[in-house]
Order: C-alpha cells, then structure tokens, then sequence
C-alpha cells in the first residue's frame, strides 16, 4: 500500500514538474539530439520490465546473458507501463547544426521531456516472441546564451509504435511507425515507417549491442516550395556498450547513418559518438553526464556541420 501511494504521488509530481516546464520559455534546434542507447533500450520489452538496478542487480544482469531476453520470461502479467521525466542542460558549439563556416557561435541548450512507454503483452510464438510496445513524449528545447537562437526554439510530439519481434535471447527484429509533430516558428509534421535488426551480447560483465535500421521519412512542411522537399531515406548502423560500475553505469556509443534526400538530389553521410554516466540514486530517480560528437558531411553546399555537445541532467522514472 506504502509503495503504491509513493508511486501515485511520484507520478503526480512527474505531471505537475512537467506542466511547469512545459509553461516556461519554450524550445530549441530541430536537429534533436537522441541518445541511441535510450532509444535501443525503449524498444526492447526486456529493458522496459527490467526492474532498477542495485549494484548487486546490475552485476547479476551482466552475468546471465540476459540479452534482450524474452519478456514473457522478465514479466508474467503481460503488460507494463513507464512513466519518465528527464531534464537536460548542455553546451553546444554549434546549437543549430548549421554549416560550420568559422562563425557558428555556441551556445546553451535546456531539453524537458516526458515519456510514456505502454507494453501490451507477450504473446509466444514458438521459437519468437511478439511484444507491441506504444511509445507516447514530448520534449520541449529551449535555446539560450546567443541572441537569436530562441527563434529556432521547438517543441516536438512523438507518438511510436514498435511491434518487437524477440528470437532466441539475443536477437530481435523492429518494425516501427513513428509519427512526429513538431512545434514552433518552423514547425512540421514528420511520418516514418521503420525496420530494425538488432542483437545484444555480453562482454564480460558489460552488456552490449549492434543494430541495423533502415527507414523512410515522409515530412510535410508548407515553409517550403516543396512541402515534402525534406523527405528522406535512412540506413543506420549503432552500437552501445553499458558498462556497470557499482551503482554507475559508463555507456559509450557510435553510430553511422546514410541518408538520401531524393527530393532535394542530396545525400549525406552521419556520424554520431559519445558517452554517457548514469549514477543511479534511487529506485526511480537518475543523474548524468554527458558527451556527444556528431559529423554530417553531405555533397549539397551548405549542408556540411560539425558540432559537440558537452552536459548534465536528471531522469525520474515510474513502471507499474
């Protein structure tokens, strides 16, 4: 009873934390920045059932191979919910990925979010597992320090659905359909249709995985001459290393992805590398920081940039 109430009143507090955030001044660059292990880990039912990690419990994890392990083996009731609030500050040196032409100034970004992941059963399929997992955030970004940068504030609405194939322990395979709203000066609204390959595997006491994505972006943007001029094509290749230390956890990443934009006659080429420190506090509530690199080098004028991103942030989470 004790623990269901503290739960209730965390949620509560999560909603109201949110609503003032969401009341503050808004948000930035429409080159949201993602953090891949985050994302790999929403999409995998494993992940989402498993419980927070003491230091015994990560050492534990590491140890059994458990992979993206079959929910129906992690969690008997068929259907979870999580709850998260996360909040981010970071300096960029190139807040608005643009052209990196010597007079790009940097900046301070202010990232709010809430995340809601629902798990909608497990359903054996013998040998495989299907898991539908609906994935519902808002993240508000919030530019500041450079005069002129608060014009490119946004807020984006993310609605996702994955349907997760499970195969074996280690293997799983992702088709997904994301859809994103997105708020501001410079809004649009963004459809992609997605496939991903993915497989997780221990090195030592460490856990890891590879994935493979392919997936196309259908945007509607009336800024533009062409309202689908940004449509693109994407093929990306990630990999992410969560190495437990006590109750701190080191999660290195990198990721390539090509992309075509066969509107627009362009193609770039993308590389994303960075690390992450989660210290975990409490059942529910994280604190981290952060590095990330990323690189576009594309064969259109103009659309060339480099930026890095160096920040700290807090994350609570509920999962009922």
């Amino acid at each position: 009873m004790i623990y269901s109430d503290m739960k209730n009143f965390l949620a509560a507090s999560l909603s109201l934390i949110l609503w003032l955030s969401l009341n503050a001044q808004s948000a930035a660059d429409y080159d949201a920045r993602l953090n891949p292990i985050q994302t790999y880990q929403r999409n995998n039912p494993a992940y989402l059932n498993q419980p927070a990690q003491s230091d015994s419990q990560t050492v534990e994890i590491a140890r059994s191979d458990m992979g993206i392990q079959r929910p129906i083996e992690a969690k008997k009731t068929g259907f979870g919910y999580h709850l998260g609030f996360a909040s981010r500050l970071l300096y960029s040196n190139n807040p608005l990925s643009q052209d990196d032409n010597g007079s790009v100034d940097g900046g301070g970004i202010w990232e709010n979010s809430l995340n809601n992941s629902f798990l909608l059963g497990s359903y054996d399929l013998g040998g495989a597992t299907f898991s539908p997992i609906i994935g519902l955030s808002y993240l508000k970004n919030t530019n500041f320090g450079t005069d002129g940068h608060s014009k490119f504030n946004f807020d984006v609405l993310n609605v996702n659905f994955a349907g997760v194939f499970q195969i074996g322990r280690t293997w799983s395979l992702r088709p997904n359909l994301s859809f994103n709203k997105f708020f501001g000066n410079l809004g649009f609204t963004q459809f992609t249709p997605s496939i991903s390959l993915g497989k997780s595997f221990n090195i030592l006491e460490a856990r890891s995985f590879v994935d493979w994505s392919l997936g196309y972006s259908f945007q509607d943007n009336d800024r533009l001459l062409v309202s689908d001029m940004q449509n693109k094509f994407e093929s990306a290749w990630t990999w992410g290393l969560a190495i437990p230390l006590g109750n701190l956890e080191i999660s290195p990443y990198l990721r390539f992805a090509y992309l075509n934009y066969n509107n627009d006659d362009r193609t770039d080429f993308k590389t994303d590398l960075g690390v992450y420190l989660d210290y975990t506090l409490t059942e529910w509530m994280k604190i981290n920081t952060f590095f990330s690199y990323t690189n576009n080098s594309s064969d259109q004028e103009g659309s060339d940039f480099s930026r890095a991103d160096l920040g700290a942030g807090t994350s609570l989470t509920v999962k009922f």
